[in-house]
């Protein structure tokens, strides 16, 4: 295939990743335009205003969470190229998640470019420390559809999920696509 063949057909699965999100939640197709800053810097309006078709699973697993704080559970969303991983904490109550980075795959050096680990700090996410991972913890206060949105969007503007593949959702019961 072309180079040129190869970029349009990245920029149509970006557009219509992106059409699929704002039908997902039913966002006005405005959401659509990008943003300045180049390739890609339109995602963060998409991001912050939509969800993609995965938005109501995601919710639905930090609700899961949210029911078992004290319980030993975890989800871990895997797109692929780059996976986001939460778990409970008791005290305080809180979702505690874990974005992947080089040092848990070295593969991953070359993908997490310093934009995508600046889109990564803006989200809130710490550096790895203790954990290999970066990391963020959320208050129980923040609505679980907004951390959905979130996690969303960082497997895609971190990560690149497209949304041509599924996502792997597995927890402590297992895979569950």
């Amino acid at each position: 295939m072309l180079k040129v063949e190869r970029r349009a057909v990245r920029r149509w699965r970006s557009w219509a990743f992106r059409l699929a999100l704002c039908l997902a939640v039913g966002a006005p197709v405005g959401a659509l335009r990008a943003a300045p800053g180049g390739a890609g810097a339109g995602t963060a309006a998409v991001s912050e205003a939509t969800s993609n078709p995965y938005g109501a699973r995601v919710t639905a697993e930090l609700q899961r969470l949210r029911r078992h704080i004290d319980a030993d559970v975890f989800v871990i969303f895997d797109a692929g190229a780059g996976y986001v991983q939460c778990a409970p904490e008791a005290s305080p109550a809180a979702i505690y998640c874990e974005a992947q980075s080089a040092q848990s795959d070295p593969a991953l050096a070359t993908l997490l470019t310093p934009d995508r680990l600046a889109r990564l700090h803006q989200a809130g996410y710490a550096d790895p420390g203790p954990a290999p991972n970066y990391s963020k913890t959320y208050a129980l206060t923040e609505p679980d559809a907004a951390i959905a949105r979130e996690l969303l969007a960082i497997l895609h503007d971190v990560y690149g999920y497209d949304g041509a593949g599924r996502i792997k959702v597995t927890t402590e019961a297992g895979s569950g696509g």
